[in-house]
């Protein structure tokens, strides 16, 4: 059985169609951001745990020269300032996930999503402004996964010290 039915929008809310269209892309755009941090949020817990872990084993390897350590302690702290600023910091609770690009974005999702109109000039002006941050936070863990992990796997290759296997870098749509 099949019938054609009509369907409208509600009546009691007057908006036209390019307020709706406008909030769909804003909408659109969120969720296209947040498919991109999520993948940012991955690979910087993943990246930033494995030198933890790096740094916790050269601890036990003796003779270890000084260069290994320090540079597997800057990229280490280059690691957990990109996830402060991706994710926020836990023990702040809920305003250091505010302070956070996450937090943010999904704040605007929110805003956007749960106002039936257009979402307004500061709202759009702030999707923009929080999409240039995660791009370049995601191009910092891509220098970290292409110079700065091979820079330190060489220092330990040269030294025979086991090192790091190197994650994919993350990609992004320019």
């Amino acid at each position: 059985m099949t019938k054609t039915v009509k369907v409208a929008g509600d009546p009691r809310i007057d908006i036209t169609f390019e307020e709706r269209k406008a909030q769909h892309d804003a909408l659109l755009n969120l969720q296209k951001l947040y498919s991109v941090l999520a993948s940012a949020n991955s690979t910087s817990n993943s990246l930033g745990n494995q030198v933890d872990g790096l740094l916790k084993t050269l601890k036990k390897i003796p003779d270890v020269p000084e260069s290994i350590i320090e540079t597997a302690k800057a990229i280490s702290k280059e690691m957990k300032d990109i996830r402060l600023e991706l994710a926020g910091d836990p023990k702040l609770g809920w305003r250091g996930f505010r302070t956070s690009v996450r937090g943010r974005l999904l704040m605007l999702r929110r805003a956007v999503g749960g106002y039936t109109g257009a979402p307004s000039q500061r709202q759009l002006q702030q999707i923009d402004k929080n999409s240039k941050q995660l791009k370049n936070l995601i191009k910092r863990i891509n220098k970290v996964i292409e110079e700065d992990i091979l820079k330190l796997n060489k220092l330990m290759n040269e030294n025979k010290v086991p090192y790091l296997i190197p994650v994919e870098k993350i990609k992004i749509s320019e």
